[in-house]
């Protein structure tokens, strides 16, 4: 006796240009610091859009002595303790 079997697929088809603009890892915590003590500890990478990319904290605070550079790696040396958090808004040069 002949067997049939159904399945429901989907596909997700993105409009035509670059693919979108997403960070990697997506947020999350990052390794905990010490005061006084160097930190070059890279926050994310960016994929998508069109390349070059602009970086900036839109809200939050780094903790003070730390800064974000262009390659999203945050470096300095942190003088404050505490929990900080920041959120980074990626802009792609694309129109």
């Amino acid at each position: 006796m002949p067997q049939t079997h159904k399945a429901t697929f989907t596909i997700h088809v993105n409009p035509s240009g670059p693919p979108p603009l997403v960070f990697t890892p997506d947020g999350g915590p990052l390794p905990d610091e010490t005061v006084g003590t160097a930190v070059s500890q890279l926050v994310t990478s960016v994929s998508g859009g069109t390349p070059p990319y602009s970086f900036q904290v839109t809200s939050g605070a780094l903790p003070p002595g730390l800064s974000l550079d262009s390659n999203l790696m945050l470096t300095g040396i942190p003088t404050t303790a505490g929990d900080f958090s920041f959120e980074v808004t990626a802009t792609d040069s694309g129109a």
